[in-house]
């Protein structure tokens, strides 16, 4: 069978236990249009509340392990933004919640049209500066 056919028919997202549906809901109450995948031990829900896409990570056994919720530019706090434009122009933001803890990925493009993804503490401190 070939890699298509066996991922849409054979892949275990298909079959999303309880436990994971309900660790989505308790936290997301209003999730729409939720697609499932299965990734090294951890299910991945893509879905939207409110219009605004969010990506969980879920064990089975723990929960929800972090969500990325996608980010209009003025959602972003200003000390984020001013760490991000000594970068360049902000081209796009995600807020990563992890254990209690909240980062930022923001994507940025200087005056030679590259791009870097930077990933920013809560307190605004830069982790990473990765050329894309």
């Amino acid at each position: 069978m070939n890699k298509l056919l066996k991922k849409i028919f054979l892949t275990p997202s298909k079959h999303i236990p309880e436990k994971v549906k309900e660790a989505l809901y308790a936290q997301f109450s209003e999730a729409l249009n939720v697609e499932w995948d299965f990734k090294k031990e951890v299910y991945e829900a893509v879905f939207y509340v409110n219009e605004i896409e969010f990506i969980a990570m879920i064990s089975e056994d723990i929960g929800i392990i972090e969500y990325k919720q996608n980010l209009r530019l003025d959602e972003l706090p200003s000390h984020i933004i001013k760490e991000c434009v000594s970068s360049g122009e902000i081209m796009n933001a995600i807020a990563i919640t992890k254990e209690a803890a909240i980062f930022f990925e923001v994507i940025v493009r200087n005056k030679k049209m590259e791009r870097s993804a930077l990933l920013l503490n809560e307190s605004g401190k830069l982790l990473e500066n990765k050329l894309l």
